[in-house]
C-alpha cells in the first residue's frame, strides 16, 4: 500500500475538521472539533450496489479496528436524500487547525486515508462482497419478475424454483462479457422455451413467440414434470427447437 506523505495527510485532516457550508449538525460537540466526515458515504434507498459494499467493507474494517475513533451518523442531503456517513476522530485532542502537526492526527484517520487511496487505484473495496451482493440483488430481481409473469399464465409455475438457472443461462447467452444486470423478461421467456417450461395450454401464445424469434416449432416437446409428453387436441405434431 503506498506510504501517505505526511502533508497530505494533514491537508486532508483539516478538510475533514472543515464544517460544510449551510449545514446543520446537532450531534456530539467534538464534531469539526477533533472529530469529522470520513467521506465513505451510503445513500439511502439509492440502489448502488457497489456503493453499498464499499460501504460495509469499509466501515465493517474501520470500526473493526479502531472501535472508539469512527460512528456511523445519519443526515439527510436537499439533492441526494437520505445517507449513512461515516465519521472519524482525525485529531488527537483540540488543536488550532491552522496547527496541525502529523502527532496530532490518528492512527485512524491515517488508515481511513489509506482505503480512500486505495479506492482511488481500484473503485472495488472486495471483489467477493460486491459479487455476492451483485448477484443477490439479480436473483431477487428475477424472482419478482417470475411472480409477475406467474399473472401472465404463459409459464410453468414451478420455475419460480429456478431463478439461479436463470441468471446462469442469461450470462451464458450473453457471452459472459455483458455487465451484471437483470434477465429481461424476453430473456426469462427464453429460458423457458429452451427448458420445456411453456404452458401447452398456452399454445397461440408460445406459436405467436416462436414465430417472432423464428424458431422451428413441434409439439412432441417434453415439459419438465417427468418427461410426460403433452397431447394438445386439434394441434400438429410439432417440437421446440
Amino acid at each position: 500500500m503506498t506510504v501517505i506523505p505526511d502533508d497530505v495527510i494533514i491537508e486532508k485532516a483539516k478538510q475533514s475538521l472543515t464544517r460544510p457550508d449551510d449545514f446543520g449538525w446537532w450531534g456530539r460537540d467534538e464534531m469539526f472539533v477533533t472529530w469529522g466526515f470520513a467521506g465513505i458515504n451510503l445513500r439511502l434507498n439509492a440502489g448502488d450496489i457497489l456503493e453499498e459494499s464499499n460501504f460495509h467493507v469499509i466501515t465493517n474494517d474501520l470500526m473493526n479496528k479502531y472501535p472508539d475513533d469512527f460512528q456511523i451518523v445519519g443526515c439527510n442531503h436537499w439533492a441526494w436524500g437520505s445517507m449513512d456517513q461515516l465519521t472519524v476522530r482525525v485529531l488527537n485532542g483540540e488543536v488550532n487547525h491552522d496547527d496541525i502537526h502529523i502527532e496530532d492526527v490518528t492512527a485512524a484517520f491515517a488508515a481511513l486515508l489509506e482505503w480512500h487511496d486505495a479506492l482511488a487505484d481500484y473503485p472495488v473495496a472486495d471483489e467477493m462482497d460486491f459479487s455476492e451482493r451483485e448477484y443477490e440483488s439479480i436473483h431477487k430481481w428475477t424472482m419478482d419478475e417470475l411472480n409477475r409473469l406467474d399473472d401472465c399464465v404463459h409459464i410453468d409455475t414451478s420455475l419460480e424454483e429456478m431463478a439461479s438457472d436463470i441468471i446462469t443461462f442469461v450470462h451464458d447467452s450473453r457471452g459472459w462479457c455483458a455487465d451484471e444486470e437483470p434477465p429481461t423478461e424476453d430473456e426469462i421467456y427464453e429460458f423457458a422455451f429452451e427448458h420445456g417450461l411453456c404452458k401447452f395450454d398456452e399454445v397461440d401464445f408460445w406459436v405467436d413467440w416462436c414465430e417472432s424469434k423464428r424458431k422451428t416449432i413441434v409439439w412432441n416437446h417434453y415439459t419438465n414434470l417427468g418427461g410426460k409428453k403433452q397431447e394438445i387436441p386439434g394441434q400438429l405434431q410439432m417440437e421446440f427447437k
